[in-house]
């Protein structure tokens, strides 16, 4: 018979959550400017202290938190966090390895959804630690799943994909669909960002059917929401639209709370694009209420972003450059070196204990050997000087073995310090991408906000320093921009989608930045081409850097009142794009050294402008890929020529 506590705990909990709520669901279609949550109160943690002080049987009362911990984490995260910090308590007092790696699971989930990645991050590597110690390979898998989750919030995405192999190898040994549909779903999610978008959408679409197949809820409402995603950057947002809706179909039934501000936000951004703001700002302010109720700092610092540009569109410029400050904060908070570095020592300390395991394995090994070896001596005596000589010789074979594992050794370790040294940098100038982003997003619409501030005397100093603000920040952008791409370069993040493209569309919209810094230098930019629909077959971003970094290097090395001519020239299959100025040209060492090198040194520019010396290497990166290079002749005094031909299409 049933302990009388099975019987009542599930009838006490369900009418308990009906006062709480007053609803059973929430009704999304009638939203307007409220996040539908104002009437819900949060669950306190001691009712169920309560509850479960009634529950006689520990191990009955550990999976009662655990399960409750799960259900809980999108609507009442902190409550879920604290049940599942109680649950990691008592099943090491049980000695419970099992549900012990599943607390340390759930409760890593939580700190991730409150947006504290660092304790995310610890919770996680310990679950992996201790599934691997006691062999639980269901929660092994889970655990590689959750860390992949972790970097693709990260854009490690090469880590991610790593991560997911694991769980997909123990998914399948175990043959546990549940877990593949994860694995399916962020595996959709990775090639998403990584622009493959065909299969990112096929391997969502396997999740979707694996979760229809086990009626989950809110796994189905998670695919439609990712593959809304896909279509918003594909710039569909016909399929965008309908498929947030599906997803908001789904959530209603199981009240995730975090799910609906994030597809919020998404409808917010499509509104956005469309033009209708009064739509969009309501959406986005729902979605920072529902930030604030969950302490998500992500939900929050993204919904800032999109009312701020509201604001802007909408000329407050005040209260965007409040939303813009706030949301800075915000991002400092998500995104630091320490979160990186803890990354990289969880990683070094799994391998240190993997390589552990490995040394107590021969340990053991070399144990049983050697009580062979003496039970074989015993009964072989009439062998003894046969033994002696092997003994000689195995002495010395195995100092020579000993000599060459200790160079092995060495070699490995000296190889894994130099993988984890690429990798600490890899992540350095990731971090440095996500830390500078933000404040020179800011700095720009600051500026902007200055230029766009109606003064009743304006100055012509005033004007010239504005001028000289947006020179300024956009050199800073321009490093960052080409720092990034190198980082992507290293890590074979950047993938060659050449298709038709409009070069003289591309060439204004690349020119148009640089205006206030030609104009600052009273420098004339001329563009001279044959019609004004000149088609090439290019990978559009690699070839507007290549653009922006040759203009911005012309406007660099030009003296003031110059003159840089950009001619484009079309031929029977193929186009010229071409950029001469009247500056201080190039010696002859240092056209060798940029024509035939990839390390070139930056130098000064006639207005004392600096550089890294990244631009050119990119650009002639960019131009290989597109089995094009990237032509000079100069001369000093005289100014330069910069060249590069591109196919056209068909």
């Amino acid at each position: 018979m049933y302990p009388l506590s099975r019987i009542l705990l599930p009838l006490l909990l369900h009418f308990y959550f009906l006062s709480a709520t007053g609803s059973d669901s929430i009704d999304i279609s009638t939203h307007n400017n409220s996040t539908g949550f104002e009437q819900q109160n949060l669950m306190p943690v001691m009712g169920y202290e309560n509850l479960t002080h009634r529950m006689p049987d520990p191990k009955e009362r550990l999976e009662f938190m655990l399960n409750e911990a799960w259900k809980l984490r999108n609507s009442f995260t902190e409550q879920s966090l604290q049940l599942g910090l109680k649950a990691i308590e008592l099943a090491d007092s049980l000695n419970d390895h099992y549900n012990l790696v599943k607390g340390y699971s759930f409760s890593g989930v939580s700190y991730r959804l409150l947006g504290n990645y660092n304790k995310s991050i610890e919770y996680f590597f310990k679950g992996l630690s201790l599934a691997k110690q006691y062999q639980i390979p269901q929660q092994e898998g889970y655990a590689y799943i959750n860390i992949a989750n972790l970097y693709i919030y990260l854009e490690y995405y090469q880590q991610a994909l790593e991560n997911l192999t694991y769980a997909l190898d123990i998914a399948t040994t175990i043959e546990n669909k549940r877990m593949l549909s994860y694995i399916f779903l962020n595996k959709g999610r990775v090639l998403m960002h990584m622009d493959s978008i065909d299969s990112a959408i096929n391997f969502i679409n396997r999740s979707l059917e694996l979760r229809i197949e086990s009626n989950d809820i809110a796994g189905q409402a998670d695919c439609y929401k990712y593959l809304g995603d896909i279509y918003y950057n594909k710039n569909d947002l016909v399929n965008a639209r309908k498929n947030y809706d599906l997803a908001l179909g789904k959530v209603s039934e199981i009240n995730d709370r975090h799910l609906i501000g994030n597809i919020y936000l998404q409808k917010a951004n499509i509104f956005c694009k469309n033009k209708d703001y009064t739509k969009a700002y309501n959406l986005a302010e729902s979605a920072y209420n529902i930030g604030h109720e969950l302490n998500s700092k992500l939900l929050i610092h993204n919904s800032l972003k999109v009312l701020s540009r509201v604001d802007l569109r909408n000329q407050r410029y005040e209260i965007a450059a409040k939303r813009l400050t706030q949301m800075n904060k915000y991002a400092d908070s998500l995104f630091n070196q320490q979160l990186s570095e803890k990354v990289l020592s969880m990683e070094f300390e799994l391998e240190r204990q993997k390589q552990q395991s490995a040394i107590d394995l021969l340990e053991k090994d070399k144990q049983i050997q050697k009580l062979r070896f003496s039970r074989q001596r015993v009964f072989i005596i009439w062998l003894i000087i046969f033994m002696i000589l092997m003994i000689v010789t195995g002495a010395i074979l195995l100092h020579l073995l000993k000599k060459l594992n200790e160079k092995n050794n060495q070699l490995s370790l000296q190889k894994e310090e130099l993988k984890l040294s690429n990798a600490a940098k890899d992540k350095m100038f990731m971090v440095i991408g996500h830390d500078l982003r933000a404040p020179v997003w800011n700095l720009r619409a600051l500026i902007e906000l200055l230029n766009n501030e109606k003064i009743e005397h304006e100055t012509p100093e005033r004007s010239e320093n504005i001028i000289a603000l947006k020179s300024a920040i956009q050199s800073v952008g321009d490093l960052l921009e080409n720092l990034l791409f190198w980082a992507k370069l290293q890590e074979g993040k950047i993938i060659y989608s050449p298709k038709p493209t409009n070069i003289n569309s591309l060439t204004n919209k690349s020119l148009e930045p640089y205006k206030p810094w030609a104009e600052m230098k009273n420098i004339d930019i001329i563009l001279q081409t044959d019609n004004n629909a000149i088609k090439v077959l290019a990978d559009e971003n690699m070839i507007q850097a290549v653009i922006r970094n040759l203009i911005s290097n012309s406007i660099k090395y030009s003296l003031p009142n110059g003159i840089i001519r950009i001619i484009i020239t079309q031929s029977e299959n193929k186009s010229r794009f071409t950029i001469q100025d009247s500056g201080v040209g190039i010696d002859n060492e240092r056209l060798r050294q940029i024509t035939n090198t990839d390390k070139i040194k930056s130098i000064k520019g006639t207005g004392n402008e600096g550089g890294s010396g990244i631009g050119l290497s990119l650009c002639k990166d960019f131009l290989a890929r597109h089995g094009s290079e990237l032509f000079i002749s100069s001369e000093p005094g005289k100014g330069s020529v910069f060249f590069f031909e591109l196919k056209t299409p068909g």
